[in-house]
C-alpha cells in the first residue's frame, strides 16, 4: 500500500483590498498569494462557507454594505487547505445625504438675494436650479448659493456633494420653492 502525504497549502500573503475603503454601492478587489494554489475566501477565521475564490495573485471583486473582514485562505490542487487564513478588512463608508438649512420656500417673482446653505467642509458642490438664477456662490468649493426666482410658480433647488471620505449622495436633494407672481 502506497501512501501519498500532499503538503498542506502556504497560508496566503500579500493579502489586499483595492481600495481598502469604499462608499456604499461600490466594489473593492480582494487579492492573495499562495504560489500554486487558489485562494477561497470566507467571512470566519475558520469553518464556514467560502465566498468565492480566485487564482493566487488574481482578483475577487465584493461589494459589502457594512465594513466586512474578508479571510483568504489557500487550497492546493490536491485539495489540502492552508493551516490558517489571512485577514483583510473592507471599511465601506456611507452615502451623504445633503440638506438644506433654514430653506426658505415661498419667495417672490425677481426679488434678489435668497440664499440657500447646505453643510459646509464638504467638496465639489453640485448646485442646479430651475425657474431661477443663481447669482452668486453655487460653484464646486460653495456651500450656498445666492437665488433670484425669476419664474412664478414651482422652481426647484437642488445640491450634492463629495463627503470627507470621497462618497457622494446617489441624488442631489431637491427642495421646492412657490416662486409668487410679481
Amino acid at each position: 500500500v502506497t501512501v501519498t502525504v500532499n503538503p498542506l497549502a502556504a497560508v496566503p500573503s500579500s493579502v489586499t483590498a483595492t481600495p481598502p475603503a469604499i462608499c456604499l454601492g461600490f466594489s473593492s478587489n480582494l487579492s492573495a498569494v499562495s504560489a500554486g494554489n487558489t485562494i477561497n475566501w470566507f467571512l470566519a477565521t475558520s469553518g464556514g462557507f467560502s465566498q468565492g475564490s480566485s487564482a493566487s495573485g488574481g482578483n475577487f471583486s465584493v461589494s459589502p454594505t457594512s465594513t466586512t473582514i474578508y479571510y483568504a485562505g489557500a487550497v492546493t490542487p490536491a485539495g489540502c487547505p492552508s493551516p490558517s487564513r489571512t485577514p483583510v478588512t473592507v471599511t465601506v463608508n456611507a452615502l451623504p445625504t445633503p440638506t438644506f438649512v433654514s430653506p426658505t420656500t415661498v419667495v417672490c417673482q425677481n426679488v434678489p438675494g435668497i440664499v440657500y446653505t447646505t453643510q459646509s467642509g464638504q467638496s465639489n458642490y453640485q448646485w442646479t436650479i430651475t425657474g431661477g438664477t443663481i447669482t452668486s456662490g453655487g460653484g464646486p468649493t460653495n456651500n450656498t448659493a445666492t437665488v433670484t426666482w425669476t419664474s412664478a410658480g414651482t422652481g426647484t433647488i437642488r445640491v450634492n456633494y463629495t463627503n470627507s471620505n470621497g462618497c457622494t449622495a446617489v441624488s442631489p436633494t431637491a427642495q421646492n420653492v412657490t416662486v409668487n407672481p410679481q
